[in-house]
């Protein structure tokens, strides 16, 4: 009778780690499915609006405090666009937790953010205020992704030069890939 049962636990096991390997494989497919289709979306992006930089960060759980479990939010920046006058910042933004910039905290509150590089982004977000400085950023919109039942990710747009865009083009712009993006995401089951 024990031998039947560890024989049991042994297949609910092994059905287990099957499903979690079909489920991570469906997933890794999915994801070389919408990579090329996301990249065309922030070029396309970059060039409508004449910015000097488009990312795209997604939220993830890297770990989690020990004593009780309760996971760290984390994003990573994975797609990125940048003009002539700009450089590459994707390997700054690897793995940060979301707590060491306060403007996240309100960028799934409301929309999208507009902060111009100034005394009050400085007195607001000090780390992103120097962040943006040491790039030579003049002004960043920040446009958070959804998900049917949770936040999924930003899109950041900055820009070094004034651009004869108003406001509303810029936010207009950005709010229509965001749907694109956010679309892409919810299609994964």
């Amino acid at each position: 009778l024990f031998g039947v049962f560890l024989r049991n636990q042994e297949v609910i096991i092994e059905t287990y780690l099957k499903s979690v390997e079909q489920r991570h494989l469906a997933g890794l497919e999915y994801r070389q499915q919408i990579n090329p289709q996301i990249s065309n979306i922030i070029s396309k992006l970059l060039i409508e609006i004449d910015a000097s930089h488009v990312g795209l960060s997604e939220l993830h759980n890297g770990e989690s405090n020990a004593a009780i479990g309760l996971p760290f939010l984390k994003f990573t920046m994975l797609y990125e666009e940048f003009n002539s006058n700009s450089n590459s910042v994707m390997r700054n933004y690897e793995k940060v937790n979301t707590s060491s910039y306060k403007s996240l905290n309100n960028v799934f509150k409301g929309g999208i953010k507009r902060y111009n590089v100034n005394n009050y982004l400085r007195d607001i977000d000090s780390r992103l205020y120097f962040d943006l400085v040491g790039f030579g950023v003049k002004r960043i919109y920040i446009c958070p992704i959804y998900g049917v039942s949770k936040d999924l990710a930003f899109i950041t747009v900055s820009y070094k030069e004034d651009t004869p865009l108003s406001d509303e083009e810029i936010f207009t712009k950005i709010f229509v890939a965001s749907q694109k993006i956010s679309a892409l995401y919810n299609g994964y089951k």
